[in-house]
């Protein structure tokens, strides 16, 4: 299990966001505060796992992260595994953001059997 496995463990959540960034990257400085603000206004049932690259290069190498910034959705499955259902790379508007923290969601609602 990987470190970023043992991070999600601990969280309530079956459904989160991981945004893989690194201090050198300008599109991923630019994206951070769009992302903070989009996860503030609608992630309420969801938690945001922020991973340094140059620090996790083999989460990076596990869930095939190979340009930054790269946001990942993750859920957790039945045997406690987690399995990626939806991504984007670079940055993105907050108009793209928002719908995609609302279709995390709507996923996470699904998950933990809530109507939506």
């Amino acid at each position: 299990m990987s470190a970023l496995s043992d991070a999600l463990d601990e969280l309530s959540s079956d459904v989160n966001i991981v945004d893989f960034y690194a201090d050198w990257c300008q599109p991923c400085k630019t994206l951070a505060p769009l992302l903070d603000d989009a996860f503030a206004e609608h992630g309420s049932r969801l938690n945001l796992i922020k991973v340094d690259a140059d620090e996790n290069l083999d989460v990076c190498k596990e869930y095939g992260v190979q340009s930054l910034p790269t946001v990942l959705v993750v859920q957790r499955t039945d045997s406690g595994s987690y399995v990626e259902i939806n991504r984007f790379t670079g940055s993105k508007p907050s108009a793209f953001l928002d719908a995609f923290i609302q279709d995390a969601v709507q996923a996470a609602g699904v998950a933990n059997g809530a109507v939506t």
